[in-house]
């Protein structure tokens, strides 16, 4: 339990925010030409009551059995919001795309497309960003927890990188 605590698992738990891509991609849509136009916030993708919860199944992704909500197919996010584009994708495709699938499609040098290829090469790339923690093992929790440190250090590197050549 206290392993599962240190990674973070809650009901409104994903892939993507067990991963830390959630603020990133939220960010992206927000500021896509879409987003723009609809004059949305990073924080209007957020899946709580109030935000961009499903209001069927109040962000949780399920309905009172416990089966995917029938409105926002498990995802836990208002349809207007699943339907926001970026790149010519939709934001649901992009939670249930899986991300060896999803890889090719992120900007080369990107901080994103890091993380997504140290989680494919941990063996989760059948998985997908939507997909709610819950639903995972404790490896594959720690896997992602494993991803993300890796990337934190990949950026580290780079600024240090950076640092010296500058200096």
């Amino acid at each position: 339990v206290l392993l599962e605590r240190a990674l973070g698992s809650s009901a409104f738990s994903t892939v993507a925010t067990l991963a830390g891509a959630w603020s990133e991609i939220r960010r992206a849509f927000a500021e896509g030409e879409e987003g723009r136009m609809r004059g949305l916030q990073a924080s209007d993708l957020v899946a709580r009551v109030g935000q961009g919860g499903c209001d069927r199944c109040r962000g949780h992704g399920t309905d009172a059995v416990g089966l995917p909500c029938s409105s926002c197919e498990g995802l836990g996010l208002k349809q207007d919001l699943l339907e926001l584009r970026l790149r010519n994708r939709s934001l649901r495709t992009w939670l249930t795309t899986p991300l060896e699938r999803i890889e090719k499609r992120l900007p080369s040098d990107g901080r994103l497309r890091t993380l997504v290829r140290h989680l494919i090469a941990l063996g989760l790339g059948q998985r997908t960003f939507g997909e709610r923690g819950r639903h995972l093992s404790l490896g594959e929790r720690g896997r992602i927890a494993l991803a993300r440190a890796l990337e934190a250090m990949a950026g580290d590197l780079a600024a240090m990188k950076t640092a010296k050549a500058a200096g």
